[in-house]
């Protein structure tokens, strides 16, 4: 009599375990060390999971894709192994597991974490392991768009969000690593270049901050076409511009600035049906071989180019010693 309570007993015991599992929101898979689906408990929560009992009896290659079931079945392989819980992430798509067309349940892109603990079993018989799963598709969508809002924000610090030109800060820290680099790598002459754009304030008085703006993005755009990609470009505040050029000489350098003084001058941007015309004056100077920044090489080319403003505007000046003191 005792002995059928407590059979009686311990099969309600397992009864309520098996319930109470099959109505988890996660599912349990156990698996043999084959990858064949032995059960399939719980998983009820229909927005994030798929009814799986369909898979008892069929192996992980039957149903997915045969990269995919590679994938996880090596991990079910290391939890056997090594008697350890095994815990990882991996992405799948519904769609791609053959008997879900049609069910309730999650469509698109899943991500999941999976933790997989082995099952004592007895002398002989495959080993096992139980697999519970947790979709975890709107914590890491959470993350990624963080991790985009933070990229962009570090974009944005990077970049003057008016010329899509370096920032200053970012000018010199770009212009120290190109430095760096050449001088790393060869022997090349390295050139500054600082622009002012000439009467820069009368175009704000005569025709308002609109148009300002436009002739600072007219010009940001003339020295992207004019120059090279690997060369340095920023914006150091209000209308004044600078480059680092490496691996140049001066004609190069000479010709390169005449470009961007040419088309700045022919150049026009409208406003109100007015056309709104800028000119540049340009200082060019080249890097000591003893300098380890652009710092003084940027101070000459300054002065160079405020010569080049009282000298007329519109024109190129190369830092002298003998001159811009």
């Amino acid at each position: 009599m005792i002995k059928k309570e407590s059979a009686a007993v311990k099969l309600n015991e397992n009864t309520l375990l098996e319930g109470v599992l099959s109505a988890v929101p996660e599912p349990f898979f156990v698996y043999d060390e084959d990858g064949t689906y032995l059960d399939v408990l719980g998983g009820m929560d229909r927005e994030k999971y798929h009814d799986a009992r369909h898979l008892i009896g069929k192996k992980m290659h039957e149903v997915m894709s045969i990269k995919l079931a590679d994938t996880l079945l090596d991990k079910i392989k290391q939890a056997v192994e090594t008697q350890l819980l095994v815990t990882f992430e991996y992405s799948i798509d519904p769609s791609e597991i053959s008997g879900y067309e049609g069910q309730p349940g999650p469509t698109g892109l899943r991500w999941v974490e999976a933790h997989i603990s082995p099952i004592a079993t007895e002398r002989g018989e495959k080993r096992k392991v139980v697999w519970i799963a947790f979709d975890i598709t709107k914590l890491k969508n959470a993350f990624e768009t963080l991790d985009r809002q933070s990229r962009q924000l570090r974009k944005m610090a990077r970049v003057d969000t008016l010329t899509g030109l370096l920032s200053r800060r970012s000018f010199f820290e770009l212009a120290y690593l190109e430095m760096k680099r050449v001088r790393e790598e060869k022997d090349s002459q390295i050139f500054v270049i600082m622009m002012d754009l000439d009467h820069f304030k009368q175009i704000n008085d005569n025709f308002g901050h609109h148009a300002g703006d436009n002739s600072l993005r007219q010009f940001a755009n003339t020295l992207k076409i004019c120059l090279r990609s690997n060369d340095v470009i920023g914006r150091l505040g209000g209308e004044e511009f600078a480059v680092v050029l490496a691996e140049a000489n001066i004609k190069s350098v000479k010709s390169i600035a005449e470009r961007i003084r040419l088309k700045t001058e022919e150049s026009k941007t409208f406003f109100h049906d007015s056309a709104v015309t800028v000119t540049v004056s340009i200082g060019i100077s080249k890097l000591g071989e003893d300098e380890d920044d652009i710092t003084e090489a940027l101070k000459r080319a300054d002065r160079a180019m405020y010569r080049a403003k009282k000298e007329g505007r519109n024109r190129i000046r190369i830092f002298s010693e003998a001159i811009d003191v």
